[in-house]
């Protein structure tokens, strides 16, 4: 009995499974498209918060810029006092039954008050008179044997009056911020200053005093504007010697 053993070679498939290689090539192709485009959003996210962080830095600095020139301005604004008018004030001293500083008939100097305000402001910040001067409500108040005189402007618009009562003074106040200083939304924008709100304001009934109201006033960031409302006041520092 003869037996044969018969070797059958493995066949050799040199071809591809084109079916399946499409299918790797295409689900790589999308993963890293996927990957590519998620990276993009997330430097654009961050490049976008650089961006408004540096925006909104420059107009703080600004606004915080503008905020110390208006307490710088006000404080050289108030300096300047009538003197020829103020003679008969400066005279009188002090109470001698109290031992308190008088300063009743001491009046501020207006146009040197304001020139003062205006070139301090400008020396401090780099803006001009004329570039600010229709958004100022100036509010001149001066002590008198009798109560207080008031002058309140802007631009062209002024009025003068004088009152008994020194308490009177921020209804007054108010009354022309909500005329002069209106927005679209006055309610929801609505601005007051309370005269007897701390011991700085309640010195209205003592010494004269230059305020300043700036509202809502436009500051460049790099590449938007915002507002900022400013309000200064200062009252005239007083010294009598013997």
């Amino acid at each position: 009995m003869i037996r044969r053993t018969f070797t059958t070679r493995p066949r050799l498939f040199a071809g591809l499974n084109i079916s399946n290689s499409r299918m790797s090539f295409t689900g790589n192709a999308g993963g890293g498209l996927a990957v590519t485009f998620l990276s993009l959003m997330v430097m654009l996210l961050i490049l976008i918060v650089i961006v408004n962080v540096a925006d909104y830095a420059l107009y703080s600095f600004k606004r915080n810029m503008i905020g110390k020139a208006v307490d710088y301005s006000v404080c050289a604004a108030v300096q300047e006092i009538d003197r020829a008018r103020s003679e008969e004030g400066l005279s009188r001293g002090y109470d001698e039954a109290t031992g308190n500083i008088l300063v009743d008939g001491i009046y501020i100097d207006e146009t040197p008050a304001d020139n003062a305000f205006f070139s301090t402001f400008q020396l401090n910040t780099g803006i001009r008179r004329d570039t600010v001067k229709g958004k100022v409500l100036v509010i001149i108040v001066n002590p008198t044997s009798s109560g207080l005189e008031y002058i309140i402007k802007k631009d062209t618009a002024r009025t003068e009056g004088s009152i008994t009562d020194p308490g009177q003074i921020e209804g007054i106040i108010n009354t022309a911020i909500s005329e002069y200083c209106n927005t679209p939304d006055s309610e929801n924008d609505k601005q007051e200053i309370y005269v007897g709100g701390n011991p700085d304001t309640n010195e209205f009934k003592k010494r004269p005093y230059y305020m300043v109201f700036i509202k809502n006033y436009e500051i460049d960031g790099l590449f938007r504007k915002r507002t900022a409302t400013y309000v200064g006041f200062a009252g005239a520092k007083m010294e009598r010697k013997e």
